[in-house]
């Protein structure tokens, strides 16, 4: 089974901002797949 994290940014941040990309990368060390969802459309 693959651990998986989603990220899920706020009104000020993009799905690759540089807290995202930055606790994404933690994530992968633990072995966690992540996910960022992109709400910037919505």
């Amino acid at each position: 089974m693959t651990k998986t994290i989603i990220f899920s940014h706020g009104k000020e941040s993009g799905p690759n901002g540089s807290k995202i990309q930055l606790l994404s990368g933690v994530a992968r060390k633990l072995g966690y797949r992540t996910h960022s969802v992109d709400y910037r459309s919505f």
